[in-house]
């Protein structure tokens, strides 16, 4: 999945207790600001309708570094799974909520005109 902007999938995950040592494979897009975040599969209908959140579909690709310490400006691993292991899965239920929650004590922006 995809959240956009980065700032607020990582407040989230920070929220979560979710950092770089556990395995997690976070993704940073640092020209389109924008985070990517495994989740556990079939997690769409979870996080379907959150603002800033994108689904990525069978067959999307998304540009990774060869190695992990090659990051580049477009393919940031700034968290990646270690000595061999599957990388964790990040449980989608807590993250929406994170997310929702997150969005409800947003300020409201002011009006533009």
């Amino acid at each position: 999945m995809a959240i956009t902007p980065m700032k607020q999938g990582l407040t989230v995950l920070t929220t979560l207790r979710i950092g770089p040592r556990r395995g997690a494979l976070l993704l940073a897009d640092h020209l389109r600001d924008t985070l990517h975040v495994m989740v556990e599969p079939d997690a769409g209908d979870v996080l379907a309708g959150l603002p800033g959140v994108r689904m990525l579909s069978g067959g999307s690709e998304l540009l990774m570094p060869a190695a992990y310490s090659d990051s580049t400006a477009a393919a940031d691993l700034i968290s990646h799974p270690h000595n061999s292991e599957p990388p964790a899965l990040i449980p989608a239920d807590r993250l929406a909520q994170g997310l929702r929650d997150l969005s409800a004590d947003a300020p409201e922006q002011a009006p533009r005109s």
